[in-house]
């Protein structure tokens, strides 16, 4: 099984070149060129499209195995996180749908299913969202602790306290995926209705792509 999730996990940084080229033409396609080019950047974003769900073939079961082994202590990130992998190994069962559909395969109720993997996908990144918000608090509440501790300490002390230090690396890692979430989310969300350009989904995703190199 573990090397099973080695292999998958090889396609992972081939999978964020495809997946910055998938929304950067996306992006592109919103602006008035001429016919061949938006050809082109449709054909571009089709095959990365595709491309990205024959990688994730198979995935389901990673992101399952992860939610029941997550071991973190608190239980408010635990739930979250295993509500996350939960959702995205959901999404990924409809992904593998709409890859069949691509290929020929005829599905009926195929509209449904591009919802519910909307849907999955949303889901897994409100519960990312939440656990990264969750964490983000008590970052701020040890680091404001640590201040407190350092100013006792000063003029005693001129070096920087190690855990202070972490904590706040850990708070720049935090803000970070929240950002990327809270960008991620427009994806999924104009799929599901939200009044969204394409041109800004686009976008989102080209700069999540970037983040998450």
């Amino acid at each position: 099984m573990q090397t099973l999730f080695k292999f998958l996990a090889t396609t992972v940084g081939r999978d964020k070149i495809h997946r910055f080229l998938q929304y950067y033409s996306k992006f592109l396609l919103s602006f008035q060129f001429d016919k061949e080019t938006l050809d082109k950047l449709q054909k571009l974003q089709s095959i990365c499209q595709m491309t990205r769900k024959t990688s994730r073939l198979g995935r389901t079961v990673e992101f399952w195995d992860l939610a029941y082994h997550d071991k973190q202590l608190d239980s408010v990130p635990r739930l979250l996180t295993q509500g996350k992998n939960v959702m995205m190994g959901s999404w990924l069962i409809f992904d593998t749908l709409q890859w069949l559909s691509a290929l020929g395969f005829k599905f009926e109720n195929i509209k449904q299913i591009n919802e519910r993997a909307y849907r999955c996908w949303f889901y897994a990144l409100v519960c990312s969202l939440l656990a990264n918000v969750y964490k983000f608090r008590w970052n701020t509440i040890k680091l404001g602790k640590e201040q407190q501790f350092q100013k006792r300490l000063q003029g005693k002390k001129d070096i920087l306290p190690q855990q202070q230090s972490v904590l706040r690396k850990e708070r720049q890692q935090l803000l970070w995926n929240i950002t990327s979430d809270a960008l991620d989310l427009l994806i999924p969300g104009a799929a599901l209705g939200w009044n969204i350009s394409p041109r800004y989904v686009g976008l989102a995703g080209a700069t999540t792509a970037v983040m998450g190199a």
